[in-house]
């Protein structure tokens, strides 16, 4: 794998209490919006769009074939272009209804199990082992409308 999809980055959902590797990426996102306090009809709108954009445009691993899949996790290589910039407005567009989202990268998810252009499937680190280093950072903006402008 080149290096230039090094570090890897992945969005997960969640509160702050939970290590990020124990969490779910923005794919796992929940159905049920409205009770959330930044929800909208346009923001559903743009997460549905967005989840329409991902399944037109990235490939879904085929973790049938990957053994123990439910012990790993997808990260976006730093160099899939328009993919990552997408993730991020769809991790922003989350992030806006009041959900805690983060930024997670590192250089060594673990043991790569599938790769393509745009995305790794590595294998969560085992319960009581040493996990390679990852930084993360917390998205949160101001919730407001959408309609709703500022000059």
């Amino acid at each position: 794998m080149p290096l230039a999809a090094r570090p890897f980055i992945r969005f997960v959902v969640g509160p702050l209490s939970e290590p990020a590797h124990r969490l779910s990426g923005l794919f796992r996102f929940p159905d049920e919006l409205e009770h959330l306090p930044g929800y909208s009809p346009e923001r559903r709108e743009a997460i549905d769009a967005a989840y329409e954009w991902f399944n037109q445009h990235l490939v879904v691993p085929a973790f049938g074939a990957i053994k123990d899949s439910h012990q790993t996790v997808c990260w976006f290589r730093s160099d899939s272009g328009e993919i990552l910039c997408e993730a991020w407005r769809l991790a922003i567009a989350i992030a806006d209804l009041g959900i805690c989202v983060r930024y997670v990268c590192t250089f060594h998810p673990g043991p790569i199990a599938y790769f393509d252009e745009h995305q790794i499937v590595a294998r969560r680190p085992i319960p009581g082992r040493r996990r390679d280093c990852y930084w993360e950072k917390r998205l949160q903006r101001d919730i407001a409308p959408l309609s709703q402008s500022t000059n």
